[in-house]
């Protein structure tokens, strides 16, 4: 066998061994993700937490005075947000939300873990409160936070899902506004 063929075979040889080594690598990383999803309470894209069209759970919070209050005892309608002292998203969301407009947050209720009111804290003026029991997710039914509850008037839940963001938080408390202040109108005109 001349050089110029060994040459061939060895560069051959490289090129299969490197594949394959590439190959093992992406399966490696592939399998791993396979892993970290199968590991997840429910999947992300899921709708989980309290059922809508029943009432919100009876869940005791305290308020940043200390005071226990019954969140399902909150007068609707509102969008709770359940920002978690640990997730960089919930503290993302928290961080945008206080550069809003306090009238954009009228109808918004944040109830954070134990510990998270004072790392999370609320942008005026929501309501917040802080649930201090060991796991404030399997309390709630949820898959992770940040996650959302949209709470009617009458107390019951609308919709509850994994929270995309202070835009997506923003649009459903714009939905609240618009169904409080149609709400407001259409008794003021019953009243006539």
């Amino acid at each position: 066998m001349s050089a110029a063929w060994m040459a061939v075979v060895v560069t051959l040889w490289v090129v299969v061994v490197i594949l394959v080594l590439v190959v093992a690598g992406v399966l490696r990383r592939v399998l791993a993700l396979l892993e970290m999803y199968a590991a997840l309470p429910a999947p992300m894209g899921t709708s989980a937490g309290p059922p809508p069209g029943q009432p919100l759970p009876a869940l005791q919070a305290r308020d940043g005075t200390g005071r226990l209050t019954d969140l399902a005892d909150l007068p609707g309608p509102f969008v709770l947000a359940v920002l978690t002292s640990h997730c960089q998203p919930c503290l993302e969301v928290a961080d945008a939300l206080r550069l809003q407009d306090p009238e954009r947050l009228q109808h918004l209720v944040v109830l954070t873990d134990g510990g998270g009111l004072a790392r999370v804290g609320p942008p005026a003026p929501a309501r917040a409160f802080e649930h201090d029991s060991g796991d404030l997710m399997a309390t709630l039914a949820i898959p992770g936070t940040p996650f959302v509850t949209v709470v009617d008037s009458s107390g019951a839940v609308r919709m509850s899902q994994i929270l995309a963001g202070v835009d997506h938080l923003l649009h459903l408390l714009r939905g609240i506004d618009t169904s409080a202040s149609d709400g407001a109108a259409g008794a003021a005109g019953r009243g006539r």
